[in-house]
């Protein structure tokens, strides 16, 4: 398998940041063929998945399948561009060295309503925060347990959710569809826009 050999000689060795994000996989696979593919997967992201399965032999073609597809894994693998995504763990980790990092407005807000509709859809509106950490793509270390913990007590605050039992809870009914009439109406008052009275 080429593209495993390849990758133990590549800059996972001699980088620090890439030795953590290799001990981070080694967490989530259970072999070390599964380890290094997702590594080399993550190592050349910028390049077509189309281009990469020439290194995989026959043996390993099951092996890289399951990484493409695996939404616990490091990446995301978008099938109709043919391009790899890396998931957000995986960013912060080798931008910036953290372990875990807050999730700014735009992704608490986005995580909101994308974590709002499939747990309405498939758990009536049931969550944990193991499930949050697995929509955000969070690991399971100390820091992201807290920071989903966090998060569910934050939205608990604000009326989002609200607390059943112990590490569980449950989406408020038609939330998402308020927060997207209090954007309407405040993308509407904005100066500018039309339709609205500006200022004299």
């Amino acid at each position: 398998m080429i593209i495993v050999v390849v990758t133990r000689c590549y800059a996972f060795k001699s980088n620090q940041r890439n030795k953590v994000t290799l001990d981070r996989l080694r967490e989530i696979y259970d072999s070390e063929g599964k380890v290094l593919i997702a590594a080399a997967l993550v190592l050349w992201r910028e390049k077509p998945v189309r281009s990469l399965r020439q290194y995989i032999d026959g043996d390993s073609a099951p092996l890289f399948a399951e990484i493409l597809s695996d939404l616990k894994g490091p990446i995301f693998y978008n099938q109709k561009e043919d391009r790899i995504i890396l998931n957000r763990w995986v960013r912060v980790l080798l931008s910036e060295g953290k372990q875990s990092k807050a999730l700014s407005h735009a992704e608490k807000e986005g995580l909101f309503k994308f974590a709002h509709q499939l747990q309405t859809q498939y758990d009536d509106g049931y969550i944990t925060p193991k499930e949050l950490r697995e929509l955000a793509h969070m690991t399971d270390n100390k820091s992201e347990q807290v920071l989903s913990c966090n998060l569910l007590r934050e939205w608990q605050k604000e009326g989002k959710v609200v607390k059943v039992r112990q590490g569980t809870y449950r989406f408020v009914a038609g939330t998402v569809e308020i927060m997207n009439l209090y954007q309407t109406i405040l993308n509407q008052l904005k100066p500018g826009t039309k339709g609205t009275p500006s200022g004299t």
